[in-house]
């Protein structure tokens, strides 16, 4: 099977495949630093998700933080019809892209954590990516978590 990624080298978002000399030294960096993560809980593992599915690394080379990211994948059978997928949704629940009802620190700890800054690298398998902005610089103070998540819960009212 041949997997291709075709990314926006224009804006400075690149996709690196697994097929790249330069993959192997991007992989092993995230995989690093998922296992030591600065934010006190881990982001999503490569190895939370199909080891049998592809990886490929986003690169942030522009200028600019990425704030959502949308996949659609395309799967093309030598024989028979091609399947095309929908756009993955890009974010799940409140982003700065909708900053609505969101207070200052909460703003400033989205900034971080929740966007792709520029120089920062994402790994991508399947449905999850994962990876972290420490590979550009460490969080600042008021940019930790500190404790809680933000989601809903199961149980009662």
């Amino acid at each position: 099977m041949k997997f291709r990624c075709e990314d926006l080298p224009q804006y400075g978002v690149v996709l690196i495949p697994p097929s790249s000399p330069e993959y192997a030294a991007l992989i092993a960096d995230i995989q690093n630093r998922v296992a030591n993560p600065l934010s006190g809980s881990a982001p999503q593992s490569p190895d939370d998700d199909d080891p049998a599915a592809p990886t490929m690394i986003l690169c942030n080379r522009s200028q600019t933080p990425i704030a959502a990211v949308a996949r659609i994948w395309r799967f093309e059978p030598e024989d028979g019809r091609p399947t095309t997928s929908v756009p993955s949704t890009p974010w799940r629940g409140t982003s700065l892209l909708e900053p609505f009802g969101l207070n200052e620190r909460t703003r400033k700890l989205y900034g971080y954590w929740h966007v792709i800054l520029p120089g920062s690298k994402r790994g991508i398998r399947g449905t999850r990516m994962f990876g972290d902005n420490t590979d550009v610089r460490p969080p600042e103070a008021d940019e930790l978590w500190t404790g809680g998540s933000f989601g809903p819960v199961a149980g009662s009212r």
